[in-house]
């Protein structure tokens, strides 16, 4: 609602003019708004135009915040495990054994149960966290065998990654 005022008190000095410019307000008149300045685009009525839409509801900014923020990209490497039974998170195995280890330095119970999105050299996998690779540095990942080869050769055994937490999607 501020911008929309905002917006008519600029309209009504650019159409009375200030002492900046005679006769401008150091802005195009209201008459003169469709045409565009200094042979550039037209692009202040359009920007006009979402600001009134965003006060409305129905169009965002684009200097708003993204409704859920990503979290931070992660890169390291990728080994493989036979994931069986409860890992440290004490979470028994899902029966897709799309599951990893965390390296021990980002290994918390709280970080127990996510998801993350681990993409290798052949695709992208979201496996959950359900164990702790102490053996691992940090950023690594030990995935289990059936999410290892979604991203990579088997035969690889080792390999880098980038990954990041997100939503569950199971």
């Amino acid at each position: 609602m501020m911008r929309l005022a905002l917006l008519t008190l600029a309209f009504v000095v650019a159409a009375c003019g200030s002492d900046d410019e005679p006769g401008t307000g150091g802005r195009l008149r209201a008459a003169d708004a469709s045409a565009p300045r200094d042979g550039g685009t037209d692009t202040d009525t359009d920007t006009d135009t979402e600001q009134e839409e965003d006060d409305a509801g129905s169009k965002p900014d684009a200097g708003d915040p993204p409704d859920d923020p990503q979290e931070p990209e992660e890169s390291g490497e990728a080994t493989y495990y036979n994931a069986e039974g409860l890992g440290a998170c004490g979470i028994q195995t899902p029966p897709d054994y799309l599951v990893a280890a965390i390296n021990d330095e980002q290994y918390s119970k709280a970080n127990c149960g996510r998801c993350v999105s681990v993409t290798g050299p052949k695709g992208t996998v979201v496996v959950r966290i359900i164990d702790k690779c102490p053996g691992c540095d940090s950023g690594d990942l030990d995935l289990s065998i059936t999410a290892f080869t979604k991203i990579a050769d088997k035969s690889a055994g080792r390999v880098k990654i980038k990954w990041r937490f997100v939503d569950c999607p199971f």
